[in-house]
C-alpha cells in the first residue's frame, strides 16, 4: 500500500540538485521543466529559513503542454542560448525534471551542441522522481566533479598534499550549511590545510575541477559517500565522520583522523587545539551558572537528518549532561535504504528510542510516545510542542520566520552558539 505523507520536509531530487547548484559561485542552473518546479523550490527554501539563491530569476524552459506532447528539446536549445546571453556565468548546467525525463528529451545532445558552439554548459539527468533532496545533492555533486574536473591532470606530481574536500553538508537543506563550512575552513586552515568546500563564499567551480588533485576527502554525513567513493577510485582516500564536529573533543577527533592520512605539524596542531580549548572552556564556564539554575535534566527529543541528530544529541549528552529520550531521523524512513548500520548504532547508543519518519503526522506520533521536556525539531513540530507543553528549539529544516546566512553550529564557535540558543529556547 502506498504511504500517505503529511507535510513532508524533504523536496524531490530536482530541488536538491537545484539548491546545491545555486550555492556554487559562478555556476548558473537552467531548469528544463514546467514552471512550477523552480518556483516551488524557491518558495519552500525562502519559507524554510535558508537563503533562496536567485529565486525567481532562475532560468528555466517553462515547458508547456505542447512540449510534453511533441518534446521540448528545441525549447531547451533556445533557453541555453538565451541564458548565456543574459547571465554572465563561468559555466552553465542543465537540470532535468520529471516531465522532460518522461518525455525522453535528449538533453545530452542539446548540451553537447551548445558546448560545441562555445557555451560552457554541462548537464545532469537527475529527475525529481529519482529520490529526495539528499539524492539530488549527492548525484549533482558527483556529476559536477566528473564533468568539471581535469582528470587528465591527476598525477602524483600535481596532487596537492595539503588539500582536503568536504562533503555531506547540504546547501539549502542544512540550515547552518554555509556557516558550518566557513567554520570548518577556519579550523582546517588553522592546522595548515587548504580546503575545497565547493559552496558559499569559499567555494566555486575551480574547486570541482581540482577535487581529483586533493589528498583527502571528508564526508560529514551519509550523503557525501557517493562523490567520496568516486574520488577514492581516482586516488583520493576519504574518511567518513558520522556528523559535523561540534565541541573541542569532536574537533580534536577530526584532526586525529586527518593526521592518519596527511602529515601535520604536531606543534601547530597542539597550539591550535590549546587555543580552541581555552576559548571553549571560558565560555562554557561563563554559561555554567545559567545551566545550573535552569537544571537541564531533559529528557530531549530531536527531529533532524541522521547526521545532524547525532551532532546535537552527542553534544547535549557530552557537554550539558542532558539525556536523550528520542531521535527521529528524517533523511530515511527505512533502515535498509540509506541510514547505514554504523549511523544507526550511534543513534541507538545516544537515545532511548530511535525512529525514522518523513511526514508530520508520523513524527508527531513518535514525539507523543515518550515524556520529554525539550523538543529540538523543525517548525513543523512547533504545534506538537505546544500541545505537549514542552520547550521548543527550532533546529532543523524548515524553520519559519528566521533566516540563516552565516550561523554555525560547527567546531568550538558553533558549540558556543548552540549553547546560547539552547539556553534561550529551553530556559
Amino acid at each position: 500500500m502506498t504511504d500517505i505523507l503529511e507535510n513532508p520536509r524533504n523536496g524531490c531530487a530536482l530541488h536538491g540538485a537545484l539548491q546545491t547548484v545555486q550555492a556554487v559561485r559562478g555556476l548558473v542552473p537552467i531548469v528544463h521543466s514546467n514552471p512550477g518546479c523552480g518556483v516551488h523550490s524557491y518558495l519552500s527554501r525562502s519559507a524554510g529559513g535558508t537563503a533562496a539563491g536567485n529565486g525567481y530569476r532562475t532560468p528555466g524552459t517553462g515547458l508547456q503542454e505542447r512540449h510534453i506532447i511533441f518534446g521540448g528539446a528545441s525549447r531547451l536549445r533556445e533557453q541555453i542560448k538565451n541564458t548565456a546571453k543574459v547571465f554572465n556565468g563561468e559555466a552553465y548546467i542543465v537540470l532535468n525534471s520529471c516531465a522532460s525525463a518522461m518525455v525522453g528529451d535528449d538533453i545530452d545532445a542539446m548540451t553537447k551542441e551548445a558546448a560545441e558552439q562555445g557555451i560552457p554548459v554541462i548537464d545532469t539527468l537527475i529527475a525529481g522522481f529519482h529520490g529526495d533532496v539528499h539524492y539530488g545533492y549527492e548525484h549533482v555533486v558527483l556529476d559536477l566533479i566528473k564533468q568539471l574536473s581535469e582528470s587528465e591532470k591527476h598525477t602524483e606530481n600535481l596532487k596537492e598534499s595539503n588539500v582536503v574536500n568536504l562533503f555531506g553538508i547540504l546547501p539549502g537543506k542544512d540550515l547552518t550549511a554555509e556557516g558550518d563550512l566557513d567554520e570548518l575552513v577556519r579550523i582546517l586552515e588553522g592546522i595548515g590545510l587548504t580546503v575545497n568546500t565547493f559552496f558559499g563564499v569559499n567555494g566555486g567551480i575551480d574547486q570541482f575541477k581540482n577535487a581529483v588533485n586533493a589528498s583527502l576527502s571528508i564526508t560529514f554525513s551519509n550523503w557525501g559517500r557517493l562523490p567520496s567513493e568516486y574520488l577514492e577510485k581516482k586516488g583520493v582516500p576519504y574518511i567518513a565522520l558520522p556528523a559535523v564536529p561540534m565541541g573541542i573533543i569532536e574537533v580534536k577527533e577530526m584532526i586525529e583522523e586527518i593526521g592518519k592520512h596527511i602529515p601535520l605539524s604536531q606543534e601547530r596542531v597542539e597550539q591550535f587545539l590549546k587555543k580552541e580549548k581555552e576559548e571553549f572552556d571560558v565560555y562554557l564556564y561563563e554559561a555554567n551558572p545559567l545551566i545550573e539554575e535552569t537544571k537541564y535534566g531533559g529528557p530531549v527529543a530531536i527531529v533532524a537528518d541522521s547526521g545532524r541528530a547525532i551532532q546535537y544529541a552527542r553534544f547535549l549528552r557530552r557537554y550539558l549532561a542532558v539525556p536523550i529520550q528520542t531521535i527521529i531521523y528524517t533523511d530515511s524512513y527505512k533502515e535498509s535504504e540509506t541510514v547505514e548500520k554504523k549511523t544507526m548504532e550511534i543513534m541507538q547508543e545516544l537515545a532511548v528510542n530511535v525512529y525514522g519518519a518523513r511526514d508530520a503526522k508520523a513524527i508527531s506520533d513518535h514525539i507523543r510516545r515518550g515524556g520529554i521536556t525539550y523538543l529540538l525539531a523543525s517548525s513543523l513540530e512547533e504545534r506538537t510542542a505546544k500541545e505537549e507543553g514542552v520547550s521548543f528549539f527550532p533546529i532543523s529544516y524548515p524553520v519559519f520566520g528566521k533566516l540563516y546566512l552565516n550561523k554555525t553550529y560547527a567546531g568550538v564557535k558553533g558549540a558556543i552558539s548552540f549553547i546560547e540558543d539552547f539556553i534561550f529556547y529551553c530556559s
